[in-house]
């Protein structure tokens, strides 16, 4: 699927004359690939994976049998694995670590600071909820800005950008919580959910698992000592100012022209974030009484713990199609299937309810189960086309599904549903156009 174009690698020296320019005793080894490897020395220290290699090869005509017969290989994709083993990435220790580290601290932070906002009293009820939408709308935002001061942005002023994302957020904490005049139990969450965000993406991911944990502690002892909870939620407060008080200092003003050229990438975030908000407050507006929602709001939590992983797994086996394929028609099948396998991992705990409800009594935990399953399955599918590539779809489906399931009250599992199908039916239309997301996944 790939096309070769007249491209050179950084530093690239052909092999013989990286062999021969040197008068002395040639201490290095004659091995063709190794020699290869010399030759492209930066690339296969800083290559993230093989088949960034195998862009490289291609473009320097290492795919054609001649050149692949004179290396002992049969073909390139096998040439790149080779070199890419061959060679110690520069600095991909630091780098997997700094990995590993993400993918275990992020869902982990996520997941600790959802049970102590409930905890807190933020999910009491949809009322108090309202102002949380604030948060939930800068965080996309802010997600998108961040994505695209990492490719525009000299890495030493990026937290400059975070510095400012971070004091508009804060504003508009207290401009919502100022105008909905609610006490503290809706102050207190809203800005663990801030700090939350804040230090993931200053990756600061241990402060981001040891906030909530403190602030849990303090909830802890406020119900052991039988104390009114303003202690808990004035003690979380302190907390969040302590951990992002120095992420603030920073010269921020120094990126203020970039943001203002940037804005436009705003409107889909936010579109997102407000459709993903009313969807939420109806969701509890709906419970019926006496229903259950921890249960349900634990599923939500092992989704948010295990999407990322599943994202990512369903990346690269479009990845690899993308480069074994030669032709739209043999790639959009196998590409069609793994997105179903994937949708398919969503569904198996809503499914298992349903079928359940047919054999017991229904339950106070069924509706919530039910409801924030077909929540989390719209948001695995939602960001499937953010990774494709296509923004504006997700976008403008949840805020056409939250306005209609909060003005006129539509039912929520039949709203989420609705939601859930069109969002698998954008991405199998988008998955055959590969030439519109390819650079995407590459």
């Amino acid at each position: 699927m790939s096309m070769s174009v007249p491209y050179t690698p950084p530093d690239y020296i052909p092999p013989e004359v990286s062999a021969n320019e040197w008068a002395g005793a040639e201490r290095r080894s004659s091995d063709p690939v190794n020699q290869l490897g010399r030759s492209l020395n930066n690339l296969c220290l800083e290559a993230s994976d093989h088949f960034e290699i195998v862009a490289h090869l291609e473009a320097l005509g290492y795919n054609s049998p001649t050149a692949l017969r004179r290396l002992g290989f049969d073909n390139h994709f096998d040439l790149a694995t080779e070199l890419f083993n061959r060679t110690p990435r520069r600095g991909g220790a630091r780098r997997a670590a700094a990995a590993t580290e993400h993918d275990a601290l992020t869902p982990i932070a996520m997941a600790l600071t959802f049970i102590v906002t409930f905890a807190l009293g933020a999910f009491s009820t949809a009322v108090v909820l309202v102002p949380a939408i604030w948060v939930l709308v800068w965080s996309q935002v802010g997600a998108a800005l961040l994505a695209k001061a990492h490719g525009e942005i000299e890495q030493d002023r990026q937290p400059q950008v975070l510095a400012v994302i971070m004091v508009l957020g804060l504003l508009g904490v207290g401009a919502v919580w100022g105008v909905a005049r609610f006490g503290l139990e809706v102050l207190a969450p809203m800005l663990l959910w801030y700090a939350a965000a804040s230090l993931l993406w200053g990756r600061r991911f241990r402060q981001a698992v040891a906030l909530p944990l403190l602030a849990g502690f303090g909830v802890t002892v406020t119900m052991i000592l039988d104390l009114p909870p303003l202690g808990a939620q004035v003690f979380a407060i302190i907390a969040v100012a302590a951990f992002c008080a120095p992420l603030l200092w920073s010269r921020a003003w120094e990126v203020a022209p970039w943001f203002a050229r940037r804005l436009g990438v705003t409107l889909h975030p936010m579109l997102y974030g407000v459709g993903q908000g009313l969807l939420i407050v109806a969701l509890l507006q709906q419970s019926p009484a006496g229903s259950e929602v921890t249960p349900g709001a634990s599923l939500l939590v092992a989704i948010l713990l295990g999407s990322r992983r599943m994202l990512l797994m369903l990346k690269e086996a479009l990845s690899d199609r993308l480069w074994r394929e030669r032709s739209g028609a043999d790639y959009r099948r196998p590409a069609q299937r793994a997105v179903a396998i994937y949708t398919g991992a969503y569904l198996v705990p809503i499914v298992a309810v349903a079928l359940l409800s047919h054999f017991i009594a229904p339950q106070a935990w069924f509706f919530h189960w039910q409801a924030f399953g077909v929540f989390g399955l719209c948001l695995g599918l939602a960001v499937v086309s953010f990774t494709l590539g296509a923004a504006a779809a997700p976008a403008i489906t949840f805020l056409v599904a939250g306005v209609v399931v909060v003005l006129p009250g539509a039912p929520f599992l039949v709203v989420g549903g609705l939601l859930a199908a069109v969002q698998l039916i954008l991405v199998l239309t988008r998955i055959p156009r590969v030439e519109r997301y390819a650079v995407y996944l590459l």
